[in-house]
């Protein structure tokens, strides 16, 4: 092996160590977040309307930039569709 491939063998090795690092750190983080995400929910019967309307909307969250638009069926009923 001459010293050319050495070096450009070591530099991927070095590349490589660091991009394991970085895995290693997004896994920390998102272990983090799972464990966030595992708090249990608040119940649904117990709160204020207000709170039990945030819950279902942190839920069932929809799109905000897509709205229903009516439309006619073949037998003229008023139907909507996104």
């Amino acid at each position: 092996m001459n010293h050319e491939s050495r070096a450009a063998m070591e530099a991927r090795i070095r590349e490589l160590e660091h991009a394991y690092q970085g895995v290693l750190q997004e896994n920390v983080a998102l272990r983090r977040e799972l464990e966030q995400l595992k708090q249990p929910l608040p119940h649904p019967h117990g709160g204020s309307t207000a709170e039990k309307i945030q819950l279902f909307r942190s839920l069932f969250r929809g799109r905000d930039d897509v709205y229903a638009v009516r439309h006619y069926n073949a037998s003229n009923r008023a139907r909507r569709r996104p």
